[in-house]
């Protein structure tokens, strides 16, 4: 349970940080929410275990709460602006993932190309392993794994093609 948690405890912390570097020492800045965040999150805790609840969906639903407590334009829409911060965190492994890897790919560099396949294959077999997780219903988990097979055939496909991108051994030298 720890390692999804830590993860998305040093996300929400970061960003909070990030989001209103400006104010770090404000009373109510930064610091101070992260410190609430925390509190919410045991509070979170303590409820689930006494409510015999999923513990992880709760602590996870309580760090992110007020994680777009600085950058929403209406501090009342905050909670809306948070749960999108929520499905972009969560929603990383659909089809347009593998729209946005392609488009930030550099075919001019073939070996960095194929180190960053390799890391994000790396990526994308430790969720299949459940390393983050679960954190979902049985659909989810379901669908998460449908994405996560079509991501790794693609991924694998254009690495091979990748390693291929060369001369034949048998017409050199």
């Amino acid at each position: 349970m720890g390692n999804m948690i830590e993860k998305v405890s040093s996300f929400v912390h970061e960003y909070l940080m990030d989001t209103e570097r400006n104010q770090l020492d404000s009373v109510w800045g930064p610091k101070y929410r992260w410190q609430h965040t925390l509190r919410v999150a045991r509070w979170a805790w303590l409820l689930a275990v006494e409510e015999k609840a999923d513990v992880k969906k709760c602590v996870v639903a309580a760090l992110m709460h007020d994680v777009s407590h600085f950058v929403a334009e209406q501090y009342h829409e905050h909670g809306v602006k948070s749960a999108e911060i929520a499905k972009e965190l969560g929603g990383r492994f659909g089809y347009f993932r593998i729209l946005q890897f392609g488009k930030t790919a550099d075919l001019s560099d073939l070996e960095g190309l194929k180190d960053k396949i390799k890391s994000f294959l790396e990526q994308l077999e430790k969720v299949k392993k459940g390393d983050f997780g679960p954190m979902w219903t049985k659909m989810g988990e379901n669908k998460l794994k449908e994405l996560l097979n079509v991501q790794i055939t693609v991924l694998k496909r254009v690495l091979e093609e990748a390693e291929n991108t060369k001369l034949p051994e048998l017409l050199i030298g």
